[in-house]
């Protein structure tokens, strides 16, 4: 089970014994996305007649971020790079990645009591890209937070990710923009902190990939060579249809 715009998983559905004879078998696993910035509760659950049983809960991977955590152009919450590194490591996920956040002190309020996470990403940075920015002012904000990230689970291992390659052709860097010393200053920070680990973010995109990527602005059409995404595929609805030719490569689809 899932919904879209979704932002963390729950634990894992009870399993299910006792299922009636005519009853389709149950699903091995069922996952559930709660919707991100956004209420919600459980209004009912209805039965056939089987028994679940409770199963306990993993420990969580813990995500703080920005659209590039959310898996703001994955569609899927399913396939975003948390859900996916959460599923190889056997931990449960709560994301906290929220589009175009930054480092900000004062954001982790309310999370100690609830959430107890086995391992903790840090991934911010990308959208100093997009502001006018002083260096020392964006130092003073990711030293604090950090502080603040340490504070809370000081026994985690955290993961502190620089920023990821980019192109600039759609979004180009403010011209008052500090981007250029944020890598810089997240290794600073994060060296204060003997569970903190950087991450070179430059090193898990390779950044002569990004030339295969047929984009519209942060919306991914097509990953030349593999996928279409699926909001952009022609279907028996479909009023336009953009049609591209890529030279010197292979076809897909």
């Amino acid at each position: 089970m899932s919904t879209a715009n979704a932002s963390a998983s729950a634990c894992p559905v009870p399993t299910v014994t006792g299922a009636s004879p005519w009853a389709p078998p149950p699903a091995g696993r069922v996952r559930l996305w709660l919707p991100c910035l956004a209420g919600c509760r459980l209004g009912a659950v209805l039965g056939d007649g089987t028994f679940a049983e409770p199963v306990a809960c993993p420990p969580d991977l813990l995500v703080l971020g920005d659209s590039i955590a959310q898996g703001f152009t994955s569609l899927d919450p399913a396939i975003s790079w948390p859900a996916l590194l959460a599923d190889s490591l056997g931990l449960g996920l709560v994301n906290q990645g929220v589009g175009g956040q930054v480092f900000q002190p004062g954001t982790l309020v309310g999370l100690a009591g609830a959430v107890r996470p086995e391992h903790i990403v840090v991934e911010f940075g990308a959208n100093y890209r997009f502001e006018p920015c002083q260096a020392g002012r964006v130092e003073q904000e990711v030293r604090t937070y950090l502080y603040e990230v340490a504070a809370t689970w000081p026994e985690v291992p955290t993961w502190v990710m620089t920023t990821l390659p980019h192109t600039e052709v759609a979004y180009p860097n403010h011209l008052r923009s500090c981007f250029a010393e944020v890598d810089g200053i997240i290794r600073r920070c994060a060296a204060r902190h003997g569970s903190m680990r950087v991450v070179d973010g430059s090193a898990l995109l390779d950044a002569g990939d990004l030339a295969r990527l047929l984009a519209d602005g942060s919306d991914i059409l097509w990953i030349i060579g593999d996928r279409i995404s699926a909001a952009y595929k022609v279907t028996a609805e479909s009023q336009r249809i953009l049609q591209a030719e890529i030279k010197g490569g292979s076809t897909h689809e």
